[in-house]
């Protein structure tokens, strides 16, 4: 194993951790303007021989049309999105493309960059509307680093609004926050946690 040795405890443990994090998830992000941003996970793609996941994300407020066509290509972990947007002259233009490199190259830039972080292996890299997360097993098995390895997963939509915050699926800041949010929109100003308002 290139990166520490992830046995098959190790890789266990991690795939639970990531168990989740399936194609459709949706989680949070953080933006210098809104705060937190919702994105939608669209790849996810674990190497066990490297001892890597990779997960990408796209924001759920970027303009795709119903003609987006994600490829992805499992054996060089590529992929690439072609969202098509309305150009000033109203003739469709591509908007963005995205690639993640190949595992050869991602092997020589994690060993390049646990080198320059401290032995720091997984990363996280914003591309135009696109997250992609790279997460090394045996950095995701330390006690207590999935929560800052890992984006915040979103509640389910039916919580949305939860006037007693203790009910939501996931309790963190940005759940906290959305709810408030929510809530003030729609003039609901009293929040509950437990008994307490």
């Amino acid at each position: 194993m290139p990166f520490g040795a992830a046995d098959a405890g190790s890789i266990a443990r991690a795939l639970k951790i990531l168990e989740p994090y399936t194609k459709g998830a949706k989680a949070w992000f953080e933006d210098g303007d809104e705060a937190w941003v919702k994105g939608t996970l669209i790849q996810r793609a674990d190497d066990e021989s490297v001892g890597i996941a990779r997960l990408v994300f796209v924001r759920d407020d970027s303009v795709t049309s119903t003609a987006a066509q994600i490829v992805a290509q499992t054996g060089s972990h590529t992929l690439t999105t072609s969202p098509m947007g309305r150009g000033e002259s109203g003739s469709m233009r591509r908007r963005n493309s995205i690639k993640a490199a190949p595992l050869e190259d991602l092997l020589r830039m994690v060993t390049r960059a646990s080198r320059l972080t401290g032995g720091r292996i997984s990363s996280i890299q914003r591309m135009e509307n696109n997250y992609v997360i790279d997460i090394a097993f045996s950095e995701l098995v330390e006690p207590g680093a999935d929560g800052e390895l890992l984006p915040p997963l979103c509640n389910p939509p039916i919580l949305d609004c939860t006037p007693d915050l203790t009910t939501l699926s996931y309790l963190h800041e940005p759940a906290v926050l959305y709810n408030l949010k929510r809530r003030y929109e729609q003039h609901l100003i009293y929040t509950y946690s437990g008994v307490v308002l």
